[in-house]
């Protein structure tokens, strides 16, 4: 795969050399060729031959003259594959120097290809107004980032085209001529997804040579639309369900190490390969419709594997949707598909089936190619379904958007991975980008009003059941309210003095929870370490930016700065409260082992937090902004309040800092009601005077402390009053 910087210094004079040299040796084939026709071949059938020279020497003569015209063949086939190769580099180092040159000042490209922008501290205070925004920075990178994977896939199958013409014979002359690149490509996939249609149709009696080279083909087509439509097409979806269910029976049980293996390996990529075939579904190039309809009908019915092989696997006759649910595990299906197949699938599983009484789960056989018999859950396609929808946040929130839906998820009965992962296809729901981003998008996904009506919907739940917060998925409920916490602050604060819009400003819809189940839904919370750690990171970051963001822009609330520091504060000693009442209100038996969980729970989480404040999302990055900024980008003032005061508040807790004149550090000892207090108070000062130090403000230090200590002891008392009544909580 070319880099950006490959790319970028690419030398194209050697390839174009080679194109030149192609063609003129097309030209002298050509002069041969024509030679042998008019001499020997002429000859030779012009001649009155018999016995030996009839039947050998003749054929001999004619097959000879053919391999000048196989020379030509191939010889033009070279010449064009390396001739678009190279009109499709010289395009892609031209349009990346092209980018680079149009850059705006201060942003800058690494021999990665990532961009990014010159550190703030390099400039003047004058020049920091024109570092390049998120969203510049964002769309720069997509720019590259396209020109880099057409490259690659230019550099894949002009690699593939060229080591087919060597392989196709390699003692004659290859007799397909490739007109061009894109040509020779479509004609490779389709004739090797034939090859694979072929050897998935014989199933028990594909040998280990037709593994290997059916997982070969898989490999050597990863992602290539052409070949995945050809095979799923062809092969029909109940007939691909089948071949994996034997596959992963069969094979992964039956079969030995290098077997399973390899079984394990063609399971990837049949789910890459579907992937990839339905990625924009009924267009040119792609499975139709009427191919996913099939699919779901299928899912419906049992696959008769009675003829399969040995096995008491092969007698089960398993769903078709048991069989899809491994492929959904490693494909990046598009939105598109999974919506389509969502409801059906969690209908079915809604559905009283008769299953064998034996079994305590509908989904108990496992058709991965890990397989296991048992209790595990691991064949529950809904698991599978969620997971593929965890990785795709519009498909998640179709997939949520119902609540009975989203209630009958949260109260299933099934065991193994369904939990975790449930809480994996929530967190992509309600924040817009996949849970498992590596680094989360430079621009905020801005909110929308289905991602609110879940985020509400999820709260009542556990209003209704605290239940619901267990240790599988206890952390996605903290990293959600992480993600809330600009509306969460909003709903606590309620109707006061002041404007809740102006204290705690934000872009976009405004999504409003109900108070009171938004502070059983905290409460619930708290008693998970990691739910815990996760909220308290999130509210003492969210303060932080708070303070920063009004000591920058005190004309934003029409009152005195007092005022709004005093009303950050209360509500993060009514949040905190919550928590801490929570967690003192548990009487928790072994008071060392739950203070060694929640140190735990803090340090699992830091990381996390860190990864996601860098970039404002975790704490809603749209209400860092200030109302006059572009209401999905973060700017340079985001990317600043992230660097600066919730940085440092993270540190703080997540380091252990202990507090001054006390051998102890802040938030460890989750059961004492004024430890948390004190904690609350001390982790609070610290972000004020973050915020103080980085701006000019009429509020000195002591006055500062002094104002969030009374605002946060003020909050942490009426905490305690708003949950009174709460019928989870002790007498």
């Amino acid at each position: 795969m070319p880099s950006f910087e490959d790319l970028y210094h690419l030398k194209l004079k050697s390839l174009s050399e080679a194109v030149t040299d192609w063609t003129e040796t097309i030209k002298r084939l050509t002069t041969l060729a024509e030679e042998a026709d008019k001499g020997m071949l002429a000859k030779a059938k012009s001649a009155d031959w018999a016995g030996k020279n009839a039947g050998v020497t003749k054929p001999f003569i004619e097959k000879t003259a053919k391999e000048f015209h196989d020379a030509i063949t191939e010889a033009t086939s070279r010449r064009n594959i390396l001739r678009d190769v190279h009109t499709a580099f010289k395009d892609a180092k031209s349009r990346l120097q092209s980018l680079v040159d149009e850059m705006p000042a201060h942003m800058t490209i690494s021999p990665d290809g990532i961009v990014g922008h010159t550190r703030s501290d390099s400039l003047s205070k004058d020049n920091k107004d024109d570092l390049p925004s998120a969203a510049e920075i964002e769309k720069y990178q997509a720019r590259i980032d396209k020109v880099l994977r057409e490259a690659t896939e230019a550099d894949k199958a002009a690699s593939r085209a060229l080591h087919t013409l060597v392989d196709k014979n390699p003692y004659d002359f290859a007799d397909v001529r490739y007109d061009s690149l894109r040509a020779a490509d479509t004609k490779l996939s389709t004739a090797d997804a034939n090859t694979a249609l072929r050897l998935a149709r014989k199933r028990g009696d594909l040998s280990k040579e037709d593994l290997l080279k059916l997982d070969h083909l898989f490999d050597m087509h990863a992602n290539d639309k052409v070949f995945a439509t050809r095979f799923y097409s062809q092969l029909g979806p109940k007939e691909a369900l089948h071949f994996n269910s034997w596959l992963a029976t069969t094979i992964s049980l039956y079969g030995d190490a290098n077997d399973n293996k390899t079984a394990a390996d063609i399971q990837k990529h049949l789910g890459t390969t579907l992937a990839a075939a339905t990625k924009h579904v009924g267009k040119d190039g792609y499975l139709d419709a009427q191919w996913v309809e099939g699919l779901k009908k299928a899912g419906h019915e049992r696959i008769d594997m009675r003829a399969d092989g040995p096995g008491l696997l092969n007698q089960a006759m398993p769903y078709g949707y048991q069989s899809l649910g491994p492929l959904l595990r490693h494909g990046n299906f598009s939105a598109d598909f999974l919506k389509r197949i969502n409801h059906d699938m969690l209908k079915m599983d809604r559905e009283d089936w008769n299953w064998p009484t034996a079994s305590d789960s509908k989904w108990r056989i496992d058709l991965g190619t890990e397989n296991r018999y048992g209790k595990s859950g691991g064949g529950d396609p809904i698991a599978a379904l969620l997971d593929a929808n965890s990785r795709v946040p519009e498909a998640a929130q179709d997939l949520f958007k119902n609540k009975d839906d989203l209630n009958y998820l949260l109260h299933s009965p099934e065991g193994g991975q369904r939990p975790n992962v449930l809480g994996h296809a929530l967190e992509s729901a309600v924040y817009g980008y996949r849970y498992d981003a590596e680094s989360p998008p430079l621009t905020a996904p801005e909110r929308n009003s289905a991602q609110g009506r879940i985020m509400q919907n999820v709260i009542e739940a556990i209003n209704k059941d605290a239940s619901l917060v267990n240790k599988h998925i206890g952390d996605s409920f903290g990293h959600m309210a992480a993600a809330y916490m600009p509306e969460i602050n909003r709903t606590i604060a309620g109707t006061g003095e002041q404007s809740v819009d102006a204290i705690f400003p934000t872009s976009g819809p405004i999504n409003r929870f109900d108070d009171t189940s938004t502070h059983r839904f905290l409460y619930a919370l708290a008693r998970n370490p990691d739910a815990y750690a996760a909220i308290t990171y999130a509210q003492n970051s969210y303060a932080g930016n708070m303070f920063e963001y009004h000591l920058a822009h005190p004309d934003a609330v029409d009152t005195e700065p007092e005022k709004v520091i005093r009303q950050i504060a209360q509500n993060t000693g009514q949040i905190q409260g919550i928590l801490g009442h929570s967690r003192a209100d548990a009487s928790l038996a072994d008071q060392i082992a739950a203070d060694k969980a929640t140190n735990e729970g803090f340090k699992r989480q830091s990381e996390w937090f860190k990864t996601f404040a860098s970039a404002g999302i975790s704490t809603a990055a749209a209400a860092y902004t200030p109302p006059t900024a572009a209401a999905s980008t973060l700017g340079t003032i985001g990317s600043a309040f992230a660097s600066s005061t919730a940085n440092q508040v993270i540190d703080n807790i997540s380091g252990g800092r202990e507090v001054d004149g006390r051998e102890e550090v802040i938030y460890r000892t989750g059961h004492d009601l004024g430890d948390s207090r004190n904690s609350t108070i001390t982790s609070t000062q610290w972000a004020g005077q973050a915020a103080l130090g980085a701006h000019d403000s009429s509020i000195k230090g002591g006055s500062m402390e002094l104002i969030i200590s009374d605002g946060v002891k003020a909050g942490w008392d009426w905490s305690d009053s708003n949950l009174n009544g709460y019928v989870n909580r002790p007498k």
